[in-house]
């Protein structure tokens, strides 16, 4: 159980309202019992995913549910809760129950970077189940990077037939200099998503009330991009060899045909991801331009974009750096002190508390991890959500520089996940103890433990499909297509 919602009835109880039961994760869910549904004043207006959810007795003393909710997310948390509650009263449920619950927070994330290691249409789909069971509803998916391309993109088929591939590399320490981008002799390390992977994504997610947030990340960490297109290179006599680290992988913003490139790019993540869907540009870490260059550049994405009728989302340099009209992702912990100098939305994943591809103990049998830092399951659950209107969001960082393979995967994420999820849905406060007791009722969602000795056994021996697999695939997938039309 993860949060204590409001709960009136013949007994008092702590009421999972973030946390499910866990045959979601599995993806069994139980035949309902009785259960109606009706509309009230009583569920708050304008609330995504607000419900009331009631047990009483029949006649018989049979259990007879009712909901009530203003929208079908109201009424999917509603039976996460119940299935909760049927998993920890068992045969001993109350006679009586009423809960009232509904979100802090409209966005309550997980984001998964892609492109430095890759993950299968079913892994994530894997994913989303846990966070559907948690009432997170957006996952972030970051598609591009230096590393690889992950993204199917028709205009543009060099993204993937050259920038989704590298040398594979055996062992688990990232480093820059061992990163050789690009087809070549021997095993190759990588995949991407064809758009027809992403609409299913996309409809998986809709089912569970998740809304996929794609990230196409410009104009730096544009590595592959630059390799499988050097037209875009941002300065002569660039060494593909020596020149791949942050802040030297920047799309020439000075031509105008990159532009156009990111536009075109974008034409087809629309086409992909359905009307309402934000989008997000990046934004981030690019030293080779001047300040206003970058300013003028990011803004005339942003417009682009917001014409198209979509929600922009930048990492926060773009704003310190004066881009109006995106939503703000704040991942530098020094701004936590300062939001009101933001005018536009913000969501919150610092560095101190959502990076979740930081280590977390000191064990020298931790899996290598991004630096030195630890954030601890109890720094997450102690998270303030600062008291700013514009926070509209908090989300969970998984960058996967060290994450190779689905168990590392989840052992990153869970159960800080958990921890998080409480924190966006707005729990009122408990102790930690008692969370941590409450964990136990729900396994799914405390990973197996992962070592370091794992993770290097993942790294000799993990291998991806190559590129004439990865054509195969594609070949197929279309045919099926052209079969079912």
């Amino acid at each position: 159980m993860l949060m204590r919602s409001f709960v009136r009835g013949s007994v008092c109880v702590y009421l999972l309202g973030v946390l499910a039961a866990g045959w979601l994760a599995e993806g069994v869910i139980p035949a309902p019992q009785r259960v109606s549904e009706c509309v009230t004043d009583v569920v708050p207006r304008d609330v995504e995913g607000a419900y009331v959810l009631r047990l009483r007795r029949s006649g018989d003393g049979e259990p007879v549910w009712s909901v009530q909710a203003r929208n079908e997310a109201g009424r999917f948390y509603a039976e996460q809760t119940r299935l909760q509650l049927l998993r920890e009263y068992g045969d001993d449920l109350p006679e009586v129950l009423e809960v009232e619950d509904f979100p802090r927070l409209p966005w309550r994330g997980l984001h998964l970077d892609v492109s430095r290691h890759w993950f299968t249409v079913a892994e994530v789909k894997a994913l989303m189940d846990r966070m559907a069971a948690l009432k997170l509803n957006r996952l972030h998916l970051h598609l591009t990077d230096g590393p690889g391309w992950r993204m199917e993109v028709k205009a543009f088929p060099r993204l993937t037939s050259v920038g989704a591939w590298r040398q594979n590399v055996t062992v688990p320490e990232w480093d820059w200099r061992r990163m050789v981008v690009g087809r070549g002799d021997g095993v190759l390390y990588g995949g991407f998503f064809t758009q027809q992977d992403l609409r299913e994504l996309v409809a998986y997610g809709r089912e569970r009330h998740i809304v996929i947030v794609p990230e196409v990340d410009f104009p730096g960490h544009s590595y592959a991009a630059m390799l499988a297109y050097p037209e875009l290179l941002a300065y002569e006599g660039f060494n593909f060899d020596k020149s791949c680290a942050v802040g030297g992988d920047a799309l020439d913003i000075d031509n105008p045909k990159t532009l156009a490139f990111a536009c075109a790019v974008f034409d087809e993540v629309l086409q992909v991801f359905p009307e309402g869907t934000p989008v997000h540009v990046g934004g981030d870490e690019v030293q080779v331009f001047s300040r206003e260059k970058q300013r003028v550049w990011m803004q005339r994405l942003v417009d682009y974009l917001r014409s198209r009728g979509r929600e922009v989302i930048a990492w926060d340099e773009t704003a310190m750096n004066g881009v109006r009209g995106q939503t703000v992702m704040v991942w530098h912990a020094d701004q936590l002190g300062s939001l009101e100098r933001y005018e536009q939305p913000v969501i919150l994943t610092p560095t101190s508390h959502c990076y979740f591809d930081f280590r977390q103990s000191e064990s020298e049998s931790e899996p290598l991890a991004m630096g030195r830092q630890v954030i601890r399951l109890r720094d997450v659950f102690d998270f303030e959500v600062p008291a700013f209107d514009h926070v509209v969001g908090l989300q969970g960082n998984l960058w996967t520089e060290y994450i190779r393979g689905f168990d590392h995967l989840l052992y990153m994420a869970f159960p800080r996940a958990a921890a998080l999820a409480e924190r966006a849905w707005g729990s009122p406060r408990r102790p930690f103890e008692v969370f941590v007791a409450d964990l136990q009722v729900h396994p799914q969602f405390v990973a197996e433990p992962f070592t370091r000795e794992q993770q290097r056994r993942v790294a000799e021996s993990d291998r991806t499909l190559q590129p004439e697999e990865m054509e195969v695939y594609v070949r197929r997938q279309r045919e099926a297509q052209r079969c079912a039309e």
